[in-house]
């Protein structure tokens, strides 16, 4: 794990030697905007049908497995 730490470090320091002066900086390299749909209020309440496809569940809340002692 250490020597694994250590190259992503190295990596970092020789990112880092790099000259980016004369590189424009920009924060998407798509000249796009999204398009998102509205969000659109309802009143649905899904609920049943939703748990009803959960391999566990308890008081209206799904059961997964415990992965962190």
């Amino acid at each position: 794990m250490t020597e694994r730490f250590s190259r992503v470090l190295n990596l970092v320091d020789e990112l880092n030697t790099i000259d980016t002066e004369s590189v424009t900086p920009m924060s998407n390299p798509h000249d796009m905007e999204q398009r998102l749909r509205p969000d659109i209020v309802t009143r649905d309440d899904n609920r049943k049908a939703l748990m009803a496809s959960a391999p566990a569940q308890e008081q209206g809340y799904f059961l997964v497995p415990k992965v962190i002692d």
